[in-house]
């Protein structure tokens, strides 16, 4: 029987006197002592969540722009996020802040956040159109992140079909009592970038991710994406064509919470 049933059902014999035997009476109290605790940490855990809800924010490259950061400084931030949610990744595979800055610069509106407090950054996406070499290496998985520069994306046109890279989609772990709320908060706005692109006419051929652990796999396999090559970075590459199944699949997701996505990633290096 639950706990919380078996208190109700004590209570009223306990304060009645009819359970006042030495060892029942110890059970009983230790039996309301036990869900008191569990009762107020509960309360306590449901109010930290809440109010940090409450301060956080989906921004995007104004954010940066306007608290006056360059974008150098800026990639410092998300790499340090990278860091404390993955154990073991090295400068070597991410590649530098001096580099991904011209990326993040070159294709702002294909990366998001979330901001708490209008100041530290917990959470975030970022996928880019990559050039047809890089996209050969990755169907090969040899591709690093680190490839990934300036020279070898593209800027979002109409005129092109994109196949887009989906380099990051976490949180940081430290923020992990409000882990369903940022996780909802960059899904609803990959799925304002979706519905944009639609909107656009732009055209997109592929889109791939890498899951490097099983929770990553997990997650890009419930995105619809399928493996299609070991990685030299860990795990495997995912990749799917039917972009539209993809389309709704993230619709659907970013109405939902998804329970047990823990440092949630798709590329979870």
């Amino acid at each position: 029987m639950p706990k919380a049933e078996v208190l109700l059902k004590v209570i009223p014999q306990l304060l009645g006197g009819q359970l006042m035997d030495g060892p029942t009476f110890w059970a009983a109290a230790g039996v309301i002592a036990t869900v008191l605790i569990f009762g107020l940490t509960w309360l306590r855990d449901v109010h930290k969540e809440r109010k940090v809800n409450a301060e956080l924010s989906v921004e995007g490259a104004s954010w940066v722009l306007e608290r006056g950061n360059d974008y150098e400084e800026f990639l410092r931030l998300l790499l340090s996020l990278d860091h404390a949610a993955l154990v073991g990744l090295t400068d070597s595979s991410a590649g530098s802040a001096e580099l991904k800055a011209k990326v993040f610069e070159k294709s702002p509106e294909t990366w998001s956040l979330v901001v708490f407090r209008d100041s530290l950054v917990v959470g975030y996406w970022s996928l880019f159109s990559l050039s047809p070499k890089l996209i050969k290496r990755l169907e090969r998985g040899v591709m690093f992140d680190r490839e990934i520069v300036e020279s070898e994306i593209f800027s979002i046109e109409k005129e092109a079909t994109h196949n887009f890279y989906v380099e990051m989609f976490g949180m940081h772990p430290a923020f992990r009592q409000s882990e369903r709320r940022i996780f909802r908060m960059l899904l609803q706005s990959l799925n304002e970038f979706a519905i944009k692109l639609n909107r656009d006419g732009v055209r997109v051929g592929a889109v791939y991710a890498a899951g490097f652990s099983d929770k990553g796999a997990s997650l890009c396999r419930r995105f619809g994406l399928t493996a299609i090559a070991k990685s030299d970075q860990g795990g495997d590459v995912y990749c799917t064509r039917d972009i539209g199944a993809l389309f709704v699949k993230i619709e659907q997701l970013a109405g939902k919470r998804l329970p047990g996505t823990s440092q949630a990633r798709i590329v979870d290096r």
